[in-house]
């Protein structure tokens, strides 16, 4: 696959990225009770399977026991992840749920290198320890003294307000939008959790510490995901459009039967059709998301996949966040570029 290829392939996934975040903003901020889950869960999928059955009819079926296991494993692993990361976000710390989550992309590095015996060069591995640094860095509030004074014993249901106010776009608040003054960046997912920016992260009275392990799992299920990627890229010559539709047929299943087990998921709401159209919107940017880098995989390693689309969607979510939404170039920002860019730099030169 030529050069040239391989960065427009990288550049859809990045900004499909940066939409599928700007989704899984809107669902959290119309997010109201844990039976929006269920609906999340069973209309996410549908673009995705409609998507792959067309590509793997015109391109060809293949039913090996590779595509179709990985497939299956991935596709429990997509929905579990799904659950989640909206589990992690609405009962706990927004902010730090989202650094747990974005280090998903060592996931799949580390198992290509330990398991699939991949190499990764020096400057690769000081890529991904930058990016580690990145993620965080952009992501921690440096207000905790604020947040101490009040801004944790805010309900989720103030802090979704916040949030919903504040997002606009994959990157930031609306033109003319007073930022608050907990405003916390938060970074783009190669999972396509997105490229987000809300108010300083707050934890609802009385929750306790639970969401840190839902955190933790959304953080391992959505590396697991691109793992059955690198898994299917490895074992299985082709047919990556068969292992995609298994995968996403797999998660419908499991989605449609959490649905239909919630009573409370199918209630008539004043604004029914909000969270299934957010949720097949997700479905779609995270089509766009993948898509491409199953193609790029053939031809880098994981560190360079995942590092590169990671560290990617966080400088596109920053300069967009900048050009689009004239918000302020903050030194936390400025520096989080910086590093992004040298990510990519590494990621190439190592090659």
């Amino acid at each position: 696959m030529h050069f040239s290829v391989i960065v427009l392939l990288f550049i859809v996934s990045v900004t499909a990225s940066g939409g599928a975040g700007f989704m899984y903003k809107k669902i959290t901020a119309l997010h109201e009770t844990g039976s929006d889950i269920p609906t999340v869960l069973f209309f996410a999928p549908m673009p995705l399977v409609v998507l792959f059955a067309v590509l793997a009819t015109v391109q060809g079926w293949a039913f090996t026991t590779v595509n179709v296991l990985s497939g299956i494993a991935g596709g429990i692993c997509f929905a579990a992840a799904v659950a989640m990361l909206l589990t992690a976000v609405t009962k706990g710390d927004y902010s730090v749920s989202v650094i747990i989550i974005n280090l998903s992309f060592v996931i799949p590095i580390i198992f290509s290198a330990v398991v699939l015996k991949e190499p990764v060069a020096p400057l690769q591995i000081a890529g991904i320890v930058i990016l580690m640094f990145v993620i965080v860095f952009a992501n921690i509030s440096w207000k905790r003294r604020a947040a101490a004074d009040g801004t944790r014993g805010e309900s989720f249901a103030q802090a979704k307000e916040q949030t919903a106010e504040t997002f606009s776009g994959s990157a930031g608040k609306q033109v003319g939008e007073t930022v608050p003054k907990s405003e916390t960046v938060l970074s783009e997912s190669a999972a396509g959790t997105g490229a987000l920016r809300t108010t300083a992260a707050t934890r609802p009275a009385g929750r306790g510490n639970a969401w840190i392990a839902y955190a933790l799992l959304a953080c391992l299920f959505n590396g697991s995901v691109n793992t059955s990627l690198k898994v299917q890229e490895y074992y299985a010559s082709a047919g990556e459009n068969t292992f995609y539709f298994v995968m996403y047929v797999t998660a419908l299943v499991i989605g449609l039967a959490v649905y239909m087990a919630v009573p409370s998921a199918r209630v008539k709401r004043s604004h029914p059709h909000r969270i299934p159209t957010a949720a097949m919107c997700l479905g779609a940017f995270v089509a766009f998301n993948y898509y491409p880098l199953s193609l790029i995989a053939p031809y880098v390693n994981a560190s360079m996949l995942f590092g590169i689309s990671t560290s990617g969607a966080i400088f596109a979510s920053l300069l967009a966040g900048w050009i689009f939404f004239r918000e302020k170039v903050t030194i936390k920002s400025a520096v989080s570029l910086l590093c992004c860019a040298l990510v990519i730099v590494l990621q190439i030169v190592s090659v």
